[in-house]
């Protein structure tokens, strides 16, 4: 009986037959899947997206589905009551190929064509609230896939409109860009093509996606600083004018060890993106940088940053200020070339470099500027300048060397008049001063003053500051724990992971408009407390002043001779407590013409 069935089902017109309704079968059942797709994905989708984004979401429908492929028709964000952003997607188109998968690898493309965002400003000042509703984090470890994904996402023709608050046009952005993930999703590779207005940005990269090491190139070509005057708080500051024009190349070294969870929670820490990082992780007790420990993660950086015909307006200066120069890259070098800067008639040179070994060697020179001019710039000042302006006349210039380590600077200020210095009715020749601030002592190598009538004074003096900038650079915090506002994400892109419930005594949601902490561990600045009693301070003055010569032209009775004063006054103890010793001695005295023996004296203040 099998026999004759078998012989039966052996038949041409019976394997015909069988072959041609198997293939009916095959076919009506792929449609059938392949339509229930069709309106099944979408709609799923769809729905799943909403729970992750809390927004509402139109995602296309399938222009086209198979086993090499599939294409999404436009996909919609639309503005909502609470978000005014909003995203449009013309076309995504994913493309793959299974027969890769003999060989272990799995390339995939997805090209997403026509997207058109639009990000507005809302009156709280943040740009989007996103509040994501992911899923909670899982302690499994990641699936090793048994194929390597070789991945590919390219956009076509990004246009994003930014509008900020109270600006009438926003700025448009049009971008391309490609990115490539590979070697089992170890490796990444991008490229941004960006342009606003008449500049352009380009960057190309590659990443370990392990340790995040990083080789990057960035070119900008005359961006127009002024495109973006409208994100600026204008009540602070308005710009007139600049364009950057950039060409570097960055090697970031690795800042993730994969094999050493402690080297990769540090650098975290020491970058800020570490989520779990407390105040005992990152180190905030010592107020000298580790340098050394830091430059293992600094990127090295070739080539040039270019900033020309830069033009500001700061509020509270009466003169726009102006700028321009040239940052060299050099590796470990930094150098400025050229840099100038100008308010009204204040000017500033900076020549120089920073090295990551040898440190600073920077030179800031100010050309000759009238002092009352210059003090003149700040608008609360310009009014009481006017009168000061017939009684001083003063011309100066100064030099800024900044030498020495990057964990231990030296700063020498060198400044000096260059005509004489007139004071009312008095005219001085010289005024010279000389100081020399480093991490722990603030020394005052040397000041002096010659009138033109003769004398002079001199001082010279130190401060102990090694304790005073210990506290400013590193001043106490305070550690408040505080609660969220209900449903209240804080200002930003991502809203965190929701929150704990909060306890009924620490809820406050009287106020719709205060700004809650929403960091349980948050630190906030406790008031600072300088340690003046730390500030040792020595210090002298060395005073010979012919009075006579200097009270000329205010016409003193001629029956009247002053004489010469001579005075040493030392200073000591500290800025809290200071104390000091005054001698004075006045010589050649004489009233109607008669010498009047010489007076001395001392002052002691504890």
């Amino acid at each position: 009986m099998i026999t004759r069935l078998w012989a039966w089902l052996l038949r041409p017109k019976v394997l015909l037959t069988l072959g041609g309704v198997s293939l009916v079968a095959i076919g009506v059942g792929y449609v059938t899947l392949i339509e229930t797709a069709k309106r099944l994905v979408p709609l799923i989708a769809e729905r799943e997206i909403e729970k992750i984004l809390n927004r509402d979401i139109n995602v296309g429908e399938f222009e086209r589905l198979s086993l090499a492929g599939l294409r999404l028709s436009q996909t919609v964000i639309p503005i909502a009551a609470e978000n005014q952003n909003s995203l449009v997607v013309d076309q995504i188109d994913v493309r793959y190929q299974p027969l890769g998968l003999l060989f272990s690898r799995l390339p995939i493309q997805i090209e997403i064509s026509g997207t058109r965002i639009e990000i507005e400003q809302l009156e709280d000042g943040s740009w989007a609230t996103i509040n994501l509703d992911l899923p909670a984090p899982s302690d499994d470890k990641p699936i090793d896939l048994p194929f390597d994904p070789q991945v590919e996402v390219v956009l076509k023709e990004v246009n994003i409109a930014v509008l900020p608050l109270g600006a009438r046009d926003p700025l448009v952005i049009d971008l391309d860009a490609k990115a490539q993930v590979r070697d089992n999703i170890k490796t990444a590779a991008y490229e941004v093509d960006l342009r606003v207005e008449d500049g352009a940005i380009a960057l190309q990269g590659e990443t370990k996606l392990e340790t995040l090491e990083s080789q990057v190139a960035l070119a900008i070509q005359n961006l127009k600083l002024t495109d973006f005057n409208d994100f600026l708080p204008q009540d602070l500051i308005s710009l007139d004018g600049g364009t950057v024009s950039v060409n570097l190349q960055i090697d970031q070294p690795a800042i993730l060890d994969p094999n050493d969870e402690a080297r990769g929670n540090e650098a975290m820490n020491k970058h800020g993106i570490n989520e779990h990082a407390t105040s005992d992780t990152v180190s905030s007790t010592n107020p000298a940088l580790d340098f050394d420990r830091l430059a293992t993660y600094i990127p090295t950086i070739r080539g040039t940053l270019a900033l020309d015909a830069f033009q500001a307006k700061l509020a509270g200066i009466r003169e726009p200020i102006t700028a321009g120069g040239t940052l060299q890259f050099q590796g470990d070098r930094l150098r400025f070339d050229r840099m100038i800067a100008q308010a009204g008639a204040i000017g500033m040179k900076l020549a120089g470099s920073i090295d990551r070994r040898s440190g600073f060697d920077l030179r800031v020179t100010v050309p000759p500027v009238d002092v009352i001019e210059a003090i003149a710039l700040v608008d609360d000042l310009a009014s009481e300048t006017a009168a000061l302006a017939s009684q001083v006349d003063l011309d100066v210039t100064a030099e800024v060397n900044v030498t020495g380590a990057l964990d231990d600077p030296t700063l020498k200020l060198a400044a000096r008049n260059v005509t004489p210095w007139r004071l009312d009715q008095l005219k001085i020749n010289e005024v010279r001063t000389n100081l020399t601030v480093d991490r722990e002592t603030l020394t005052l190598n040397g000041f002096r003053l010659t009138p033109a009538a003769g004398g002079r004074i001199l001082a010279r003096g130190n401060a102990q500051i090694d304790q005073l900038i210990a506290t400013l650079i590193n001043p106490p915090v305070t550690q408040q724990a505080t609660t969220p506002m209900p449903g209240q994400p804080p200002s930003g892109l991502v809203a965190p992971e929701p929150q704990p419930e909060p306890q009924p005594e620490t809820q406050s949601d009287t106020n719709p408009d205060s700004k809650l902490d929403t960091n349980p561990n948050s630190q906030t600045p406790a008031p600072i407390n300088l340690p003046l009693d730390t500030v040792e301070i020595t210090g002298n003055l060395d005073l010979d002043l012919p009075l006579d010569a200097i009270a000329a032209p205010y016409e003193l009775p001629a029956e009247i001779a002053l004489g010469r004063l001579r005075s040493v006054a030392n200073v000591a103890g500290t800025l809290a407590e200071p104390t000091g010793l005054l001698n004075w001695e006045l010589l050649e005295l004489s009233v109607f013409g008669e010498a009047i023996a010489p007076r001395a004296g001392s002052a002691l203040r504890a």
